[in-house]
């Protein structure tokens, strides 16, 4: 480290005697503003809801076969998350889906059938409890009445 004797540093026109670095300190102002702007960054990704839960962006609807899905964008290893279907017109309805990541169905009446994952409504609303198990891009094939959709979710660990 050098040394730097008293009469070496000049007196700021304040009075203060005090070795300055301006070059460093607009360097490290420069780093503070871009570490704020990536603070502020990961806060608006997460007011928009592209992280998780909640948020104007957290969930997406779509359409097929008379329904409509709705489903969030982000899920979370091994959370809880939940897509709801929505039939329009009488039933019976039918909605197929594969085992792996659905947890749960919850509608009354619902009858499940024996050759896969086929949900049989009697109403008209049903809610399914996801799991995703590891993280990536998950897309879960869909077909309402016939009608064939993929829920495509980001998973986050």
């Amino acid at each position: 480290m050098n040394s730097v004797s008293p009469d070496d540093i000049p007196i700021r026109e304040d009075g203060l005697q005090i070795q300055q670095a301006p070059g460093f300190q607009r360097r490290f102002w420069r780093a503070e503003r871009i570490a704020w702007a990536g603070f502020a960054a990961v806060i608006g990704v997460a007011l928009l809801g592209l992280s998780g839960d909640g948020g104007l962006f957290h969930l997406r609807q779509l359409q097929a076969g008379g329904a409509e899905i709705q489903a969030p964008r982000v899920l979370r290893v091994d959370g809880p998350a939940e897509a709801t279907v929505a039939f329009a017109g009488p039933g019976p309805h039918r909605l197929e889906l594969p085992c792996g990541p659905v947890e749960g169905v919850e509608a009354v009446p619902v009858r499940l059938d024996r050759t896969g994952c086929a949900v049989i409504l009697a109403g008209d609303r049903l809610t399914l409890r996801l799991t995703a198990r590891e993280a990536g891009l998950a897309r879960l094939p869909v077909q309402a009445n016939g009608q064939p959709v993929v829920l495509t979710f980001l998973v986050l660990p």
